[in-house]
């Protein structure tokens, strides 16, 4: 996709956002004592320009200050890019195209795929206790591998 078109996607998109997250904005722009105006600073890694603000939760569901009810993934997390690249690796969806322009954009440290089995251990030992199967293979290949 031409750079061009992307940023008009993105203006577009936040501008939409901010209509219809207005409280949300206000919570943000009164956040001044905040590093980068959120809690934590993963948050600021948001495309509409400001998080969207949050009022309780409990268990996946977490209510917004308007009032909207939202579902989440407790194990998404804002951490080493690396790791992200590794859960595309291992559970797919991705062709290599994404993976070029990744390192187009925002190239990794030399030998970072050889650093892929590490990153995916965890998970794999997860998957191999829940679902068995071939995870129980990979992950007692990725064990083997660091012991």
């Amino acid at each position: 996709m031409p750079r061009d078109r992307l940023a008009r996607l993105l203006a577009r998109e936040r501008a939409e956002f901010t209509v219809r997250h207005p409280r949300s904005m206000q919570v943000h722009a009164q956040a001044g004592h905040l590093l980068g105006r959120v809690p934590m600073t993963w948050m600021s890694m948001w495309s509409g320009g400001f998080p969207v603000a949050f009022d309780s939760a409990r268990g996946n569901r977490i209510v917004d200050v308007a009032g909207g009810s939202w579902l989440i993934d407790p194990a998404a997390h804002g951490g080493h890019r690396e790791f992200d690249l590794a859960m595309m690796r291992l559970f797919g969806g991705f062709g290599p195209g994404a993976f070029d322009a990744y390192d187009e954009v925002a190239p990794l440290a030399p030998g970072w795929e050889e650093r892929v089995p590490l990153h995916q251990l965890a998970p794999l030992v997860v998957h191999a206790i829940k679902f068995g199967g071939g995870y129980m293979g990979a992950a007692t290949d990725a064990i083997a591998r660091y012991a």
